[in-house]
């Protein structure tokens, strides 16, 4: 069975048997996956069982021994990085992945240019999305000053700003801080739920989770041993192993129209700076309505 077939138009993530080896350990086995669109799963597992090399898989920071993945119908094996984020999908490493240099705004901005028409709205939508995860009062100061809770949210911050449509978090939670971890899942639910981000989450526990995912998928020794969405058919036929030749590389791709603009995370009319010093991690709500960002009094 092809993954085409397989797949359906609600299918926005297709993972079928694949698998990946490092020398003599297998990390992945044969394992198939659907992510359907704005849906949040939840992948679980202990440390070590393969998760983060699942993401790396989907992120093109590894090339799969056997099997195939699409994202919105295209093959992603044999895309850079930056290409796959490109298409769309955009990722929080564990731990957090930052130029401790560079200020909390530039991070951001750096994430943004390349999906905006200009440096003037690609810094604007950078004070937005730092707004939104609490750190506007704190976009000048470096990343390396920040607290280990603190570079989550701008690591989450940094991936908002590339305008996904599938959100990859490896252990984004794990080590947050109480107050943190409240503003995170309200900024994640509100981004899931309008305008339909589909989010992935990588944690060792279920947790917190539990209020949050609407799918749990386990992982056990590089392979898929639950699923809690009975629906989704099993995969028994096995595709064709990947060619040994170097893939060649791949131009550069056309972006897709990202799923969050501008108009989604402020009001209309409303300038986003003039709030920017007032957003503080224990004071920030955020809500969706009629797709409009919106700050609780």
């Amino acid at each position: 069975m092809s993954s085409s077939r397989f797949a359906k138009r609600t299918d926005q993530l297709v993972l079928q048997a694949v698998s990946k080896r490092f020398g003599g350990l297998e990390a992945i086995t044969e394992l198939s996956l659907c992510v359907t669109v704005g849906s949040i799963v939840a992948v679980i597992g202990a440390n070590g069982v393969g998760k983060s090399t699942l993401f790396d898989l989907i992120g093109g920071l590894h090339r799969p021994e056997s099997g195939s993945i699409h994202f919105r119908g295209a093959p992603l094996i044999g895309l850079r990085p930056d290409q796959i984020c490109a298409a769309g999908i955009g990722r929080c490493f564990h731990p957090p992945q930052l130029f401790g240099t560079l200020s909390a705004l530039d991070t951001v901005v750096v994430a943004a240019l390349p999906y905006a028409q200009d440096a003037c709205e690609a810094r604007v939508h950078a004070q937005e999305t730092l707004g939104l995860m609490g750190l506007a009062s704190q976009a000048d100061h470096p990343a390396h000053s920040f607290s280990f809770s603190q570079r989550k949210r701008l690591e989450l911050a940094r991936a908002l700003a590339t305008r996904p449509r599938l959100l990859l978090l490896d252990q984004l939670l794990t080590g947050l801080e109480p107050a943190d971890l409240d503003l995170v899942f309200k900024v994640l639910r509100a981004f899931n739920h309008r305008p339909g981000l589909t989010i992935l989450l990588a944690e060792p526990e279920l947790g917190a989770l539990a209020d949050l995912a609407d799918r749990v998928v386990t992982l056990e020794y590089g392979r898929l041993v639950a699923d809690t969405n009975d629906s989704v058919p099993v995969i028994t036929a096995e595709p064709a192993p990947l060619p040994t030749a170097p893939v060649e590389p791949i131009g550069p791709i056309a972006p897709v129209e990202p799923v969050m603009s501008l108009g989604d995370v402020t009001e209309a009319n409303h300038d986003p700076t003039d709030d920017l010093p007032k957003l503080k991690p224990e004071s920030v709500e955020v809500e969706v309505e009629a797709g409009h960002w919106e700050r609780l009094p």
